[in-house]
């Protein structure tokens, strides 16, 4: 999950997280928000039988549409309900920067003269106040690795 902090201009980068807006709360913060709330999921999944990819899948498309959230059990409420609640800052990045693409933002952050004093400044409150929030996918050679990524961070935390 790091390297999508480290390289933003990952060809899948813009599948793998999203950008939100959410100055009150540190990156890592964040990250750790996430991984928690994933690790949940796929721990309450694996105990009740449903640890398969198309699973996890349904999980993801759940957070955005809590009408497919209605097929699990009540204990997935709480880090579902959380996932959106993060999720739902996007639309304030998306907003501000008129493009929800991590690539397109930082491509042209990377390109601003940065040489004027106003562009540094508009650029320090992007920095400050821009997130980048992981959607539950991690694309290695166009295969989604995560699920396989929960379940070795999993079986490493004691039960």
């Amino acid at each position: 999950m790091c390297n999508l902090l480290q390289d933003t201009s990952r060809a899948a980068i813009d599948a793998e997280a999203m950008l939100v807006w959410w100055p009150e709360i540190s990156q890592s913060r964040l990250m750790f928000l996430v991984r928690t709330a994933h690790q949940t999921l796929r721990l309450m999944a694996r105990q009740q039988g449903q640890s398969d990819r198309q699973f996890w899948d349904t999980v993801l498309k759940a957070i955005p549409d809590p009408l497919l959230g209605t097929q699990f059990s009540p204990s997935f409420r709480t880090p579902m309900t959380l996932l959106r609640l993060l999720e739902s800052r996007r639309a304030e990045a998306e907003h501000r920067l008129q493009s929800g693409s991590i690539r397109q933002i930082t491509t042209a952050m990377r390109l601003c003269g940065s040489a004027d004093e106003a562009v540094q400044r508009n650029l320090a409150l992007l920095r400050a106040g821009l997130r980048i929030l992981p959607t539950g996918r991690l694309l290695d050679a166009g295969a989604d690795v995560y699920p396989t990524f929960l379940d070795k961070a999993l079986a490493l935390t004691p039960s």
